[in-house]
């Protein structure tokens, strides 16, 4: 097989490589470079597909490291609590990758619990809010301009609050 970078039958190749490399040289690295760039391409698709073995054992070893100074029962509640949080949060559609990611870094230092958590009050905050009178429309709007970043439970928690300002500019 020949290499993509020059004819076997060019001179000129060598001459054009000879301070710095062999053509030889040049279309290894040529090769390295679409190998990489492959790999880079495939390597999300590859995260995506976590395995349920991977996920336990991310979740045992976090636990470990949480909860082994606490012992082996600690260490076995915490297992079984964030694999159910794992499951609950396998089974969330994907249209609610938004919130996911928002919890996940919110709440995911303190584990798949916390993220389930979090998820749960943006659902709950969210049917509250869309159960509000019609008349706090206006607050509602000014909450959001002012707090939707910070997900729909900053919102209702602004809404709730009569003494939280929204006509005043973000704090610095």
């Amino acid at each position: 097989m020949t290499c993509p970078m020059h004819s076997p039958y060019d001179r000129s190749a060598t001459r054009q490589f000879a301070l710095r490399e062999t053509p030889d040289d040049a279309c290894k690295s040529w090769a390295r470079l679409v190998a990489s760039l492959l790999l880079l391409l495939a390597a999300p698709a590859w995260a995506a597909q976590q395995s349920e073995q991977d996920t336990k054992a991310e979740v045992v070893y976090w636990c470990i490291y949480q909860m082994g100074e606490f012992g082996p029962e600690a260490i076995d509640v915490c297992v079984k609590e964030e694999l159910a949080a794992a499951q609950a949060l396998a089974a969330y559609p994907p249209s609610t990758g938004a919130i996911r990611s928002r919890c996940d870094k919110r709440a995911g230092s303190r584990g798949l619990g916390a993220v389930r958590a979090c998820m749960d009050d943006e659902f709950a905050a969210n049917a509250k809010l869309e159960s509000y009178p019609a008349d706090q429309a206006g607050r509602i709007a000014a909450c959001r301009a002012r707090y939707g970043a910070a997900g729909s439970t900053a919102v209702v928690r602004c809404v709730d609050d009569p003494a939280v300002p929204v006509g005043t500019p973000n704090p610095p």
